[in-house]
């Protein structure tokens, strides 16, 4: 009895052997030593023993190039990209969780200016006094709809129309008194 040779391919694909034999991607066969004999000299046969995806009996096992993973089971570039995007989603939590906060304030501003403007409402915000014309060449000095002075000229209610509001009350004093 003779020995048998084993053959290990540690690629995906299959590899055949000039004498018509494939050695199944990522697995092993077992051939006779005089198959062995006649396939081993050959160029793309030596190629793969030497570049150590074709091992013979365990000799010569080599971890396929650029086959270092870590323990995710990823290669240098994923964990590298792994720890990248790890800080990078560190950041955006960080920065999210920063704005919840400031959505927060802001919502609390836009419920008091709410509450206040409920409050205005309620209690009716007082109307502008202004000179309006009311026809005729003659203006009404008027806060909404009421009519406070009545009967002045376009001069008269330019001017009071550029007064401030105390001034605009000390002109209506006098002009009722």
């Amino acid at each position: 009895m003779t020995k048998t040779v084993t053959l290990e391919n540690t690629r995906l694909g299959g590899f055949g052997l000039p004498t018509g034999q494939v050695v199944p991607g990522n697995g092993s066969i077992t051939v006779e030593p005089e198959i062995w004999g006649a396939s081993k000299d050959h160029p793309v046969v030596k190629g793969a023993v030497e570049a150590g995806f074709l091992i013979v009996d365990g000799k010569g096992r080599k971890k396929p190039a650029g086959d270092d993973r870590d323990e995710n089971g990823d290669t240098t570039e994923m964990a590298a990209m792994r720890q990248q995007f790890n800080a990078s989603f560190a950041t955006v939590t960080t920065e999210l969780e920063a704005q919840r906060g400031r959505v927060g304030e802001l919502e609390q501003v836009i419920a008091d200016r709410d509450a206040e403007i409920a409050k205005l409402k309620e209690g009716g915000v007082p109307a502008a006094i202004k000179a309006e014309h009311h026809g005729g060449g003659k203006f009404n000095v008027t806060q909404g709809e009421t009519v406070i002075l009545s009967g002045l000229s376009k001069a008269d209610a330019d001017k009071f129309n550029g007064l401030s509001d105390e001034e605009k009350a000390s002109f209506i004093e006098k002009a009722k008194s």
